[in-house]
């Protein structure tokens, strides 16, 4: 019964943080955009900020 709250848990918190890291690159989508066009930010530097965010 623990081991069920705690995976029930975890998908909740893992679900959060999926849905703040889309919205944190949605919601910066032109500062982004613009990065790229100047070569400032990668695709890789997002990777890393979507990793970083499920932390």
């Amino acid at each position: 019964m623990l081991l069920h709250i705690i995976d029930v848990a975890l998908l909740i918190v893992y679900t959060v943080i999926i849905t703040l890291a889309t919205y944190i690159i949605a919601a910066h989508r032109k500062y982004f955009h613009e990065r790229f066009r100047t070569g400032v930010v990668s695709a890789f530097m997002l990777a890393m900020l979507f990793f970083f965010g499920r932390l």
